[in-house]
């Protein structure tokens, strides 16, 4: 299916079609920009926390390279996470704690609510 005809431009989405020369390096300068400097300095004006951006970019790196063999998707810490989080009300690292186990309950209640339905 030509799905230029559909959404024009659209050839992006198929990569065998991308002009991957023209469109992976000008997301380099965004992402340090946004995912390591941005999230830098939020976390200095919110958190009062001198964190290094070398710091950040070298977790980000081991995060990454660790999940991208488990089928893992990249991922970054960024800035609008950081605020999403600061203007909920989170202030320490027990809020991350408490999203990760009511992510946890949820899978768990899905995976029941599966199985349930494959038994009856």
């Amino acid at each position: 299916m030509n799905t230029d005809r559909l959404v024009p431009g659209a050839s992006c989405l198929n990569p065998e079609r991308a002009n991957r020369e023209k469109t992976i390096p000008p997301n380099i300068p965004f992402t340090f920009v946004n995912a390591i400097f941005g999230t830098s300095l939020l976390l200095s004006d919110l958190y009062f926390r001198d964190i290094k951006p070398g710091n950040l970019a070298v977790s980000t790196g081991i995060v990454n390279l660790v999940s991208a063999p488990l089928g893992g998707l990249p991922m970054c810490h960024g800035s609008s996470g950081v605020a999403s989080h600061y203007k909920f009300g989170a202030r320490t690292g027990g809020s991350n704690i408490i999203m990760g186990v009511v992510l946890i309950m949820a899978v768990y209640l899905f995976q029941l609510n599966s199985w349930y339905s494959a038994l009856t």
